[in-house]
């Protein structure tokens, strides 16, 4: 079985309206699954959303986790103890970077990797100093886990249930276990992607935010270092 992890801010009518192309992709696999949708302490109607796609699609096993708002990264690590799957896809609620990719990571982790990362080679609409960031903390990425990859930050990523259970227990990775987990992977490999525009307003995650996230990573891999 596939478990899909989506942690979700405030974009529950984007989640439904998407839904069907992620929908898609996995019926494609002939694999079954379940979708984890992690609510990180929404403020609008995204629960309600949520509850009515649930509802409506009573087909798929669809899971609702509820949190207090603490980010995506801590979203993440609370889906990834609710999985059930023998491989565990994670990706943003708005599909910036196509589901139609999620059969190609299978692929991969059936091969025996422990970890798929997406690599989204060209990003149109991105402006320079959010890419010179993002550049950045690439390397810095690569420094910290000793493991040299194009983009370590991309949100869909694949994993094999068997070293999400070894690594899951490990505290300097409640943070940021999708990034920093890569340090522990015995086999990864990347897959190219392409990334669609999108406007910035219509981000989860605001400039402000992103710099934040990026001192908080900054602090968090300094203690993950000293481990």
């Amino acid at each position: 079985m596939i478990s899909i992890l989506i942690p979700v801010w405030n974009q529950g009518r984007a989640v439904r309206q998407n839904f069907s192309v992620l929908a898609e992709a996995l019926d494609k696999t002939a694999e079954p699954y379940e979708v984890i949708f992690i609510d990180d302490g929404s403020g609008d109607d995204t629960p309600s959303q949520l509850a009515q796609l649930q509802k409506d699609l009573s087909r798929i096993p669809i899971k609702i986790i509820r949190l207090m708002h603490r980010g995506q990264h801590i979203a993440l690590f609370e889906g990834f103890k609710s999985a059930g799957g023998e491989f565990i896809i994670t990706m943003d609620a708005d599909q910036k970077v196509s589901p139609g990719y999620i059969p190609e990571l299978l692929e991969q982790l059936k091969k025996g990797h422990d970890m798929v990362v997406a690599w989204r080679s060209e990003r149109p609409g991105i402006g320079q100093v959010r890419r010179f960031g993002s550049r950045a903390m690439n390397m810095w990425t690569n420094i910290v886990t000793g493991i040299r990859l194009h983009d370590h930050s991309c949100s869909l990523k694949g994993f094999s249930a068997e070293f999400v259970k070894n690594n899951l227990s490990r505290p300097e990775l409640r943070r940021f276990f999708g990034i920093l987990a890569a340090k522990y992977a015995h086999k990864i490999c990347e897959i190219k992607v392409a990334c669609g525009h999108k406007n910035p307003k219509d981000s989860a995650l605001g400039f402000c935010r992103l710099a934040l996230l990026a001192v908080d990573f900054f602090i968090n891999s300094i203690q993950f270092l000293s481990k």
